[in-house]
C-alpha cells in the first residue's frame, strides 16, 4: 500500500458499473496483456502480429501464391519480385 505522501500525486482511475476503465494515453482498439499480483493489476501493451507475406511455390506444374490473408496487388507483386 502506498503511503499517503505519494498516494495525493498518483493518478486514478474509476471504473463503471460495466467493469471498464478509460485510460487516457491510449489508442482506441489497443490490445493488453493482464497480469494481477496481489492487489496490484499491471497492463503491458501487446504489439499485433505482422502477416507473413505471399510467397510462390509450385504444384503439379503450377505455380500457386500462398497467403494466409487476401492477397492485394502489391502482395504479387513482391512475391514475384523473390521468385527465381
Amino acid at each position: 500500500m502506498p503511503d499517503a505522501a505519494n498516494l495525493l500525486l498518483m493518478k486514478t482511475l474509476t471504473v463503471d458499473d460495466q467493469k471498464r476503465i478509460r485510460l487516457p494515453d491510449v489508442e482506441p482498439r489497443q490490445v493488453f496483456a493482464y497480469e494481477k499480483e496481489g492487489a496490484k493489476i499491471t497492463l503491458t501493451p501487446v504489439e499485433p502480429a505482422t502477416p507473413r507475406p505471399a510467397r510462390l511455390v509450385r504444384e503439379n506444374g503450377r505455380t500457386l501464391a500462398v497467403s494466409h490473408r487476401p492477397m492485394t496487388l502489391e502482395d504479387t507483386k513482391a512475391a514475384l519480385a523473390d521468385w527465381p
